[in-house]
């Protein structure tokens, strides 16, 4: 979890590409070389947003970009915790 940088909208802006998240669930080691065995682990699903299109980027700032970049880590971190502890109830 590491810190967004601070060029991050700048560097958005700069590309003009699409920016999206892509979240995945489930990649963890299903039968790694030191365990053989089927685990039964569930399989990886992966939720893709888009969070600017070319022509938000355009229209909003470097400073504005960056605001929401980091809203938008925040949400995702806070979603992860979550899960994280529906996790342990279930374990």
């Amino acid at each position: 979890t590491a810190v967004l940088p601070a060029a991050l909208g700048k560097l958005c802006k700069l590309l003009g590409v699409p920016v999206v998240t892509l979240i995945c669930h489930g990649h963890h080691v299903n039968s790694p070389f030191w365990n053989l065995h089927d685990r039964g682990v569930k399989p990886t699903e992966a939720e893709f947003s888009l969070l600017f299109t070319p022509e938000d980027l355009k229209r909003m700032s470097p400073e504005e970009l960056n605001e929401k970049l980091v809203k938008v880590e925040e949400e995702m971190r806070m979603i992860n915790m979550r899960m994280m502890e529906l996790q342990k109830q279930i374990n």
